[in-house]
């Protein structure tokens, strides 16, 4: 049975701008086709998209669950706290290495682009800081 109760939460109206805000962030990045072009972290690309990628599955299935009224079950256990903390690190690095890559205007084609994918990962990252302490508290609260 769906329901709008648990998304009308401050956990669930999060988890939809994190989604939105990691799609923008996962279209920019592949769409302009960027790349870190870091000379001694040549995986840095593929951590990036892996962070993006694992942060859509995570938060679709989260919001799934509160979509359909599981949020309660979610809220008992500290796993999406352990999920917000390590996907808000993720992308405050993919955020960081991003502006610390294309601020110089190296390769200028691509400096806008860049900027903004890196702009948006941060703001998906203090989403995801927020839903963390929110997490917490719940999760506190019910015990």
């Amino acid at each position: 049975m769906c329901t709008l109760k648990d998304i009308k939460t401050v956990p669930g109206v999060l988890k939809i701008l994190e989604l939105i805000f990691v799609i923008i962030t996962f279209g920019i990045y592949k769409g302009a086709e960027l790349s870190f072009d870091l000379k001694h972290y040549k995986s840095v690309d593929t951590l990036a998209t892996g962070i993006l990628i694992s942060a859509f599955i995570i938060t679709t299935s989260l919001l799934i669950c509160y979509l359909v009224g599981q949020s309660e079950n979610i809220k008992q256990t500290f796993l999406e706290s352990i999920q917000n903390l390590i996907l808000f690190l993720g992308l405050v690095v993919i955020g960081g290495l991003g502006i610390d890559t294309w601020k110089s205007g190296a390769s200028s084609k691509l400096t806008a682009e860049g900027l903004a994918m890196s702009s948006i990962s941060l703001l998906a990252a203090m989403c995801y800081l927020l839903d963390f302490v929110a997490a917490v508290i719940i999760y506190n609260r019910n015990k």
